[in-house]
């Protein structure tokens, strides 16, 4: 009969909270700060102050919602029978065609 192997010795239990306390620690520091940091970010998104549009009277160089609105009634309203494609005849109808 073979010898048999002493059996293995188990490590000494941890102290109390053990050696991974001071990494779980760490890791709610971390998670605390972010989520500080997140909702910080979160309030002065939500209060933030915006800026206004531009009037069409804005310099040429800017950007001017005024202009734009204007440039889109011009196109929409005051162009009369504008029309994205011509109508199609009949035979081509979209609810004829499979």
């Amino acid at each position: 009969m073979a010898p048999r192997a002493p059996p293995r010795r188990r490590p000494a239990p941890a102290a109390a909270g053990g050696a991974g306390s001071g990494d779980s620690a760490r890791v709610l520091l971390a998670l605390a700060v972010l989520y500080g940091a997140l909702s910080l970010l979160a309030y002065r998104t939500i209060h933030m102050r915006h800026v206004a549009p531009l009037g069409a009277d804005a310099p040429p160089g800017d950007f001017a919602e005024g202009r734009v609105l204007r440039h889109l009634h011009r196109l929409a309203v005051d162009i009369p029978g504008r029309q994205v494609r011509p109508p199609l005849p009949l035979a081509l109808s979209p609810s004829l065609v499979c």
